[in-house]
């Protein structure tokens, strides 16, 4: 007799390409960072599954945005891919519910592209028993 179960995590991801096709500047402040679409104001804040943040784009760089919603009660993960010029949020919790996102102030979140993109939702576990 058998038993295993299939959990998948839900992802989000999105491309955040910087002017005239030039790679997002990761260690750049942000306001240096070359997003396709500049910020708005110079400070602000967005939420992630209700969880807010907030930025400066004189002094944060996009590492240390990543760093700040990692450490957060977010539960998510947050990556920058730096060979496809990505960055993508990976929910902690297995399932199929969304990642909830918003700009609350400035527009950080749409800059990176992220307020656009398709989330990719994980499976709820299934389980079978074989006899």
């Amino acid at each position: 007799m058998g038993l295993y179960a299939a959990v998948c995590r839900r992802r989000l991801a999105a491309i955040v390409s910087g002017d005239e096709g030039e790679q997002l500047q990761q260690g750049a402040d942000l306001q240096d960072a070359r997003f396709s679409t500049a910020l708005s104001a110079s400070t602000g804040s967005f939420k992630i599954n209700g969880v807010e943040i907030a930025w400066d784009a004189t002094t944060d760089s996009i590492q240390n945005v990543i760093t700040r919603i990692n450490a957060s009660g977010a539960n998510v993960t947050a990556t920058y891919d730096s060979f496809n010029d990505k960055m993508n949020l990976v929910a902690d919790a297995m399932g199929s519910t969304a990642i909830t996102l918003e700009d609350v102030t400035g527009n950080l979140l749409a800059s990176t592209g992220l307020l656009a993109a398709t989330q990719t939702l994980g499976a709820n576990a299934s389980y079978k028993i074989n006899g």
